[in-house]
């Protein structure tokens, strides 16, 4: 049995295989935690989601599968707490009322089997439709860490972090091929091949996504004097796409060690002005190899190893943005490359005790982006080059260590410190420690206790002299301490209910101020410091075996520290609805809902003072039929995304760089309604 949204109420999923745990609460739903889902993520070691004290939620490949989902954007929208904020330049997330998880998406990982897959260059995912570029069809589970997680992710665990854990040879046992076409004209083929020779596994494949993102060409971009808007009714943000393809192969020997590569290539509009009459377009290419190693050395003690080695580069002819207003093309270039090795020793002491202990090394080589303003011309041999900056080196160190506490089954403690230090000054030593408690006083109840800490620190770019921006040097990293209270229980083994508060503390976000410095009028420092206080209510129904509901709703508030003032979070109340029908063995039907109210930022501050704004509910139907036609392994899908056809509220394209306002201002991840038709077929079973 699947729990199928992947809203882990009670922080317990029924899907996937989890090792034998005893705890109590082993009458949800009549399944046994050996029945429920264990993770790594939040601890580098296998816990059941109803042990761990951190907000982890676990989406299987069923999940994904009858909901007819392509893409991490649409996988992330059914997140509690989270949403997908998109800007002119592309997706970022908001998560628990922290709305600026930066420009680039510098506050999230996204990894691959344990593996960070940012787009480096560019600090992080999230960058012009990069969150549609994680191939989520390979994937046998997708966890997510909902708040900080340094302890054990280091920089940039800010606000969530994902792993996309990819099949395993044995897994896929053949060929899977899916193909989705929407008519918004996007379309999504996908091949996996995976097969295991004895000893040896081998796994490929390759997916292509055609992006087709939101309907701006109708976007408020000033205000008249006598209230009125301004709306530029610009074509060139009709259908803003992406092109974007993955590839991604490894093969391994007696599940321990496993050698592997993976090409990544975004191509797609980005960086337009509103006014403008020219698309601009932006090319990326990542490549990675890696190399990784898990081996028990005795009984009690298992050592980790991971490396890869990752070059990211941006076409500079192929990748400019284009203002016709001003006559202006700017043309972009940067580039990195990084070394990253990872190694862990887990020592299960005893029954009551295990320690967890690394060490992380990362040797980063960054091109830093240079940007020209040119007179208007898109052809690459026209176009002045951008004059190339300084190349810069980096190494950065790591130790980290973590203890699990288990004296007796209804509790569990867990507690862990990492320390980084940096070859460069502009990157100071930070200490990230973690702490949590899970106590289960009955058998019926829990209570969940957890603290942790992340950092993000300024990126290559940010301090520099760019243009009009003017060095500093002396910025610091953004930190965040998360505090979070969970009660869950479950009643009559039918109904789980879950109930969180977290309350955050943001300090030294970093925005860009105005400057009287000489050949400057802006500089990047340390602007505000803000408070996040806010709740979660989960409820997971199962009225009979056919049919399932789902619905989480939450709260978020925060105070800018600086200012002494609200600042309303992006999305203050939401509220998430699933059903899920089961009419026929191989019919599901799921239909879930995203409600969304006030989407604004603090009436002062937002675009236009908040005019912008609307409520909406997001409406996505899917129907999938396994054995199609009587076909063996034949399996259709028939989606309705946005089924209500509901605008979600206009985009202020800006970041937001007034103190008393530090978070994004824009929210619209798609606009018009979209049909999707699918097939998926398995040679050689499943």
């Amino acid at each position: 049995m699947t729990v199928s949204t992947g809203l882990i109420l009670l922080g317990a999923v029924a899907c996937g295989r989890a090792a034998q745990s005893e705890l109590p609460l082993d009458n949800f739903f009549n399944l046994s935690f050996a029945e429920l889902a264990s993770v790594s993520i939040s601890t580098h070691t296998e816990r059941s989601l109803g042990l761990i004290p951190s907000t982890v939620y676990v989406y299987t490949d069923e999940d994904i599968r009858i909901r007819g989902w392509t893409s991490l954007s649409d996988l992330i929208q059914d997140v509690p707490g989270v949403d997908i904020v998109n800007t002119h330049l592309g997706l970022t997330q908001s998560v628990r009322g922290v709305g600026n998880l930066g420009l680039h998406g510098r506050k999230t990982v996204v990894m691959i089997d344990g593996h960070n897959m940012a787009f480096s260059a560019l600090g992080s995912p999230g960058f012009g439709g990069f969150l549609n570029q994680y191939d989520i069809l390979n994937a046998k589970r997708v966890e997510i860490l909902i708040g900080p997680g340094g302890t054990l992710h280091g920089a940039n665990a800010f606000g969530i972090v994902i792993d996309i854990q990819t099949k395993t040879p044995d897994e896929v046992d053949g060929i899977q091929a899916d193909l989705l076409y929407g008519s918004n004209d996007e379309y999504v083929p996908s091949v996996r091949f995976g097969k295991q020779f004895g000893d040896w596994g081998l796994f490929q494949s390759f997916t292509a996504w055609r992006q087709t993102d939101s309907d701006l060409s109708e976007v408020p971009v000033s205000k008249n004097p006598d209230g009125s808007l301004v709306v530029y009714d610009n074509d060139t943000f009709e259908s803003p796409s992406s092109n974007n393809y993955d590839i991604h192969g490894y093969a391994e020997f007696e599940k321990r060690i496993r050698l592997g590569y993976r090409f990544s290539r975004v191509d797609s509009t980005w960086g337009t002005s509103l006014t403008s009459t020219d698309p601009g377009a932006l090319k990326v290419d990542q490549g990675t190899i890696y190399f990784d190693v898990d081996q028990p050395l005795t009984q009690k003690l298992r050592y980790n190893f991971k490396s890869h080695y990752k070059k990211t580069e941006v076409d500079e002819d192929e990748s400019y943005s284009v203002d016709t207003t001003q006559n202006m093309v700017r043309s972009l270039d940067l580039g990195s490359e990084s070394f990253i090795v990872d190694n862990q020793l887990t020592f299960a002491h005893s029954d009551a005790f295990t320690w967890v202990g690394g060490a992380f090394y990362e040797h980063t080589h960054q091109r830093p982006p240079a940007i020209r303003l040119v007179a208007g011309t898109v052809d690459p041999g026209k176009r002045i080059a951008p004059q190339k900056n300084n190349e810069q080196n980096r190494d950065n160190y790591a130790i980290y260590l973590q203890t699990e506490w288990t004296p007796r089954d209804n509790f569990y403690a867990v507690s862990g410190l990492r320390y980084i230090d940096s070859t460069e000054s502009r990157y100071p030593s930070e200490l990230l420690p973690r702490l949590g408690a899970t106590y289960y006083f009955s058998e019926d109840w829990a209570l969940k206790l957890n603290y942790q800490r992340g950092y993000r620190p300024p990126s290559v770019d940010e301090g520099a002299q760019r243009g009009i921006i003017a060095p500093n040097p002396n910025l610091k990293s953004e930190t965040i301490d998360s505090y979070e209270v969970t009660l869950e229980t479950v009643l009559r083994s039918q109904c789980r209910i879950r109930g969180t508060i977290f309350y955050s503390e943001i300090d030294d976000l970093i925005g860009t101020t105005s400057f009287s410095g000489t050949g400057s009028t802006l500089i990047e420092e340390n602007i505000a410091s803000s408070t996040i206080q806010g709740a979660e209510v989960g409820i997971n129904y199962r009225y009979s075996q056919k049919i399932e509901l789902d619905a989480t709703a939450s709260y978020t508030d925060s105070l800018n520290d600086s200012t002494n003032e609200d600042t309303r979070t992006i999305i203050p109340y939401k509220l998430n609805l699933s059903m899920i029908i089961r009419p026929h063995p191989d019919w599901t039907i799921v239909w879930d809902n995203y409600v969304r109210r006030s989407p604004t930022t603090d009436s002062g501050s937002a675009l236009f003072g908040g005019d912008d704004a609307n409520n909406w509910v997001l409406s996505n139907l899917t129907a999938t039929c396994d054995n199609a036609f009587t076909i063996r392994d034949l399996g259709l899908i028939f989606s309705v995304r946005n089924l209500f056809d509901e605008e979600y509220g206009h985009v202020d394209s800006r970041v937001t760089t007034n103190p008393g306002t530090t978070f994004v201002t824009s929210y619209h991840p798609q606009e018009s309604r979209n049909f999707f038709v699918g097939l998926r077929y398995w040679l050689d079973g499943r």
